[in-house]
């Protein structure tokens, strides 16, 4: 669809921005498998936690006659404190992939006008620019769904 339209708005140059985006495509794979592999990092804190919590509210009563009150408390917020911090590192690597996948357009748009304007002898005129610029950025959408 939207090649289509870049095709026949700026020619073979709209290939070099296929090209840009076609060789990100393994980066944005290995990026969401790095994600993946961090939740599941940080699930396994949550389970731990999770689990001192159950333990805890199962033996209240021992719990409460041998004051393991702070004890339970000191592994709850050592847990929790690990899964804010893999959560943390998860929400940065997700702002990165978001900015990047938004960014791709423009960089593929931007190659393509270089190579437009040096590898033609004709100018670029500002209604093949804004129309361009509006396909490149349609071409967001469909990627994020890529990976």
């Amino acid at each position: 669809g939207y090649m289509t339209i870049l095709g026949t708005l700026l020619g073979w140059t709209c290939l070099i921005g296929l090209f840009v985006i076609m060789t990100s495509i393994p980066i944005m794979g290995k990026m969401t498998g790095k994600m993946f592999g961090m939740n599941r990092l940080m699930v396994k804190y949550t389970d731990e936690r999770v689990k001192t919590v159950n333990e805890a509210l199962q033996g209240i009563l021992c719990v409460k006659m041998y004051t393991w009150e702070d004890s339970f408390a000191k592994q709850v917020d050592k847990s929790r404190q690990e899964e804010l911090v893999s959560l943390r590192k998860i929400a940065y690597y997700r702002a990165f992939f978001r900015a990047y996948m938004s960014a791709l357009p423009i960089f593929a748009a931007a190659a393509t006008f270089l190579v437009y304007v040096y590898a033609t002898d004709e100018g670029i005129s500002a209604s093949i620019l804004f129309s361009s610029i509006v396909a490149f950025e349609m071409l967001r959408f469909p990627l994020m769904f890529l990976p």
